[in-house]
C-alpha cells in the first residue's frame, strides 16, 4: 500500500456520491462512529484504511474530500484524494491510498490546486 500525505487545514464534506465511487466495481457502505453517519468506499483497501482511522486518535475525517489536478512531466494528472483527517494532536493531512502497482498521481506540486 502506498500512502501520500498532503498538509492543508480546513473541514471537508465528501464530493463524490456513493454511486460514483465504484466505477462498476464493489461498493462498501459502513457506519462511522466518529462521524455519526454512513460512509462509502470503492474498494477493500479504502475500507481497511477507514477502519484504521476509526480506531486511531482521530478527531474527525472525511472520505473523498477533494480532487487534485497537476501537470507532471507534460501530462495533465487528475486524482481523487481519498481521505482528509484531523488527529487528536490537531495535525491534519490528506491521503491518497493506492495499491503498490498503481502510479502515484499526486504530490506536493498539487497543493495549490486542490478544491
Amino acid at each position: 500500500m502506498v500512502v501520500a500525505h498532503l498538509i492543508m487545514a480546513t473541514n471537508y464534506t465528501p464530493i463524490s456520491t456513493p454511486d460514483a465511487l465504484s466505477y462498476g466495481g464493489d461498493r462498501w457502505f459502513c457506519f462511522s462512529p466518529t462521524l455519526l453517519r454512513e460512509v462509502a468506499f470503492s474498494n477493500q483497501l479504502k475500507t481497511d484504511r477507514w477502519a484504521t482511522l476509526e480506531w486511531s486518535p482521530c478527531n474527525t475525517f472525511c472520505e473523498q474530500p477533494a480532487k487534485a489536478e497537476a501537470w507532471i512531466e507534460g501530462a495533465n494528472a487528475k486524482a481523487s484524494i481519498h481521505f482528509w483527517a484531523r488527529m487528536s494532536d490537531e495535525s491534519e493531512f490528506f491521503e491518497r491510498v493506492l495499491y503498490d502497482d498503481r502510479p502515484l498521481l499526486i504530490g506536493r506540486t498539487c497543493l495549490g490546486q486542490l478544491g
